[in-house]
């Protein structure tokens, strides 16, 4: 008998833009889909939007800051429960219109490396992980 492989995908930056797009696309390749972001309102409009296509994952909206390395275990565990990791998407990344030097470089080049080597231990054969940022 052959087991069913649950695959899970994480989309960061997921309530708008870049990360929006990703998960557009990466809903259709996995069975579950974690869509991550600071910003509750646009994530939450973003997972009310990509769970009305029939036959598409199972959307869960996550509120996170990526440079939080309690949490980020928190979303590494949480996705070895749910089943095989897929595919991540970063794509979470501030402006110079959002915030000074120092966060800038926290959340863009800190916070591609806190995910990565939080969810780095689950990547199997085929786990597909891609870091861009604003």
């Amino acid at each position: 008998m052959s087991e069913t492989v649950t695959t899970v995908g994480i989309v960061t930056g997921a309530g708008r833009g870049m990360g929006l797009a990703c998960a557009r696309r990466l809903a259709a390749l996995v069975d579950t889909l974690l869509l991550v972001d600071m910003d509750e309102a646009s994530m939450t409009a973003a997972a009310k939007d990509l769970s009305t296509p029939a036959g598409s994952a199972a959307i869960e909206p996550i509120v996170l800051d990526v440079t939080d390395r309690d949490g980020l275990a928190g979303l590494a565990a949480g996705v070895a429960e749910l089943g095989t990791l897929r595919a991540v998407a970063h794509a979470a990344g501030i402006w110079p219109t959002m915030a000074d030097w120092r966060r800038i470089l926290t959340v863009d080049f800190v916070g591609t490396a806190m995910p990565a080597e939080a969810l780095r231990p689950l990547a199997v054969d085929g786990t597909a992980i891609v870091c861009f940022c604003g």
